[in-house]
């Protein structure tokens, strides 16, 4: 199972980068923030891209050398967003399953989300 998410980052100096994230940095988002990645979605929209862009950079290498700590990162990040938002897409998935045509193995049966109709 793989999910993955490119994400465009925009800085205050204008500059821009895009990273791909994939399911370790939602497991290190997860770990950080101690709640599952699809409340997330839904409290902290802002907050949890912006992290999952910080990892990401982080995990790959590509974090600038100016935003060493996460605090710099967020102090100099104007936007981080899916790339298809970025785009002016609506309606967009984020998190797409790598193999769309295997996404009801991406939930555990026992995790009870989402919640069956009754």
């Amino acid at each position: 199972m793989s999910m993955i998410q490119k994400i465009d980052v925009q800085y205050e100096d204008g500059t821009t980068q895009q990273v791909t994230a994939d399911g370790r940095d939602l497991v290190a988002f997860e770990r950080a923030a101690k709640t599952g990645y699809a409340m997330a979605m839904q409290t902290m929209t802002a907050t949890f891209f912006r992290h999952i862009a910080y990892l990401a950079l982080q995990r790959t290498g590509a974090l600038p050398a100016q935003y060493a700590n996460r605090a710099q990162f967020e102090a100099a990040c104007i936007s981080a967003e899916p790339e298809e938002l970025s785009r002016g897409e609506e309606n967009v998935e984020v998190f797409t399953p790598a193999d769309p045509t295997n996404a009801a193995a991406l939930l555990p049966r026992s995790s009870g989300w989402p919640a069956s109709p009754a």
